[in-house]
């Protein structure tokens, strides 16, 4: 049997109005243990709904090591850094903050193909540190954008080379472990 927040968290499925399902963000807290729930329902059959996991690392371009860094870094040795080494470690250290590890979970309802929902978040997403609820993650869906379909969106999850820009998506705290997060729960949901 399904606990209340469980049964809370999948109420999404069934919510057809924008501003019903953003009142829904406001309230809901998804542990994590319910989205893997929902995930590996989908996967074995066990309900009429499809998933797609969609898992892009992006990293940018310009922080691309060159084989002069990795020389700089090599030929350094022990002590200060020389002005190649520094610059190659900065590029390093500025990787972690802008690259993008990008995790999606698409569903759809089998029945009615149309019905498509994303829940997606990145690493800092989850850190709860550029959100002022905390960790969170995002949800879009035909709902909150009518003119999208699943397979356009997909598409450009698969084929794009920068990470996805998902306007309008909807925030929705995140326990990763089983713990309450009550702060800040009239904080805005909708992303900008």
């Amino acid at each position: 049997m399904a606990s209340q927040q469980t049964l809370e968290f999948l109420e999404f499925l069934d919510i057809t109005d924008v501003h019903a399902l953003a009142a829904y963000a406001k309230r809901v807290v998804i542990r994590s243990d319910d989205l893997s729930g929902l995930i590996l329902a989908s996967d074995v059959g066990a309900i009429p709904i499809g998933h797609i996991a969609v898992h892009r690392h992006y990293h940018p371009p310009h922080l691309e090591l060159t084989p002069e860094n990795l020389r700089a870094l090599s030929t350094n040795g022990v002590g200060p850094l020389s002005k190649d080494a520094k610059t190659t470690v900065k590029k390093v250290m500025a990787t972690f903050k802008e690259r993008r590890l990008f995790n999606g979970h698409f569903f759809w309802l089998r029945e009615y193909t149309h019905e498509w929902h994303l829940i997606y978040f990145d690493q800092r997403d989850t850190s709860g540190e550029h959100w002022v609820a905390g960790p969170h993650i995002h949800l879009i869906n035909y709902v909150t954008h009518p003119r999208l379909s699943g397979e356009a969106l997909l598409s450009a999850l698969y084929e794009g080379v920068k990470p996805p820009r998902l306007k309008r998506s909807l925030h929705l705290r995140y326990d990763r472990e089983g713990r309450s997060y009550a702060r800040n729960r009239n904080s805005g949901p909708i992303d900008g």
